[in-house]
């Protein structure tokens, strides 16, 4: 996925990086699957500004993500890659055979009409979309979206270029390496019957500074060409 860098022609454009991605869904997300985002923008339950300098903004609908990924042994086909301005990674919006849509964050390497799956058994081979119990993943795997609590959902390296390494098993607990700083990541623990990971990092949607005062108000749903 290259890097757009700008001329410096103006103060906005000086330090301005954005990534060019092709094959993002130009039209509006699946309409079933998106809900009203309250914002209160400063105000109270009054409507009487407490905070200032909150407002402005483009409106945002919230997409519903499947976190859990607790459809097991259904293959899915993924329709299209979409842009979240909710999160910095892209979502992939999947169909299953009954029809029914879900949203599910974009791991790094999927495509359109590429077919996902979440299941209990081991597989042979890792490819991107897969979800798996952590006890099934082999070691020094890279992985995103994961548990920490049976059936909560994903809560682990979910932001655009987020990921996890798993380092091994130890007394019915996964070993994880988060995403930080070389000399400093502590491996954190989790069960590996209570979290369920794919198997790629997301998709690095976004990593464009603000450069400019004003900017980071007014960043909308906007894809580079």
């Amino acid at each position: 996925m290259p890097i757009i860098t700008h001329r410096p022609i103006t103060p906005g454009t000086r330090f301005l990086v954005r990534v060019k991605t092709e094959g993002l869904h130009a039209g509006r997300p699946e309409r079933s699957l998106t809900e009203f985002k309250h914002r209160a923008m400063g105000r109270n339950c009054y409507g009487r500004i407490t905070s200032r300098r909150r407002g402005g903004g483009h409106k945002k609908l919230y997409r519903a993500i499947d976190f859990r990924r607790d459809r097991l042994d259904s293959p899915a086909t993924v329709l299209r890659i979409e842009y979240d301005p909710n999160r910095t990674s892209h979502l992939a919006l999947i169909e299953y055979a009954d029809k029914t849509l879900n949203y599910i964050l974009a791991p790094d390497g999927l495509k359109v009409g590429d077919t996902v799956v979440s299941t209990n058994t081991a597989q042979e081979q890792l490819t991107p979309g897969l979800s798996l119990p952590l006890s099934l993943i082999p070691p020094a795997t890279f992985i995103h979206c994961i548990e920490i609590e049976p059936g909560k959902g994903g809560q682990l390296a979910r932001s655009a270029g987020g990921f996890a390494q798993l380092l091994g098993l130890e007394a019915g607990r996964a070993i994880l390496r988060l995403r930080a700083n070389s000399a400093t990541s502590t491996p954190i623990a989790a069960p590996p019957w209570a979290s369920s990971a794919t198997s790629t990092t997301t998709t690095p949607a976004s990593v464009r500074p603000a450069a400019a005062a004003g900017r980071a108000s007014v960043l909308v749903s906007v894809v580079c060409p």
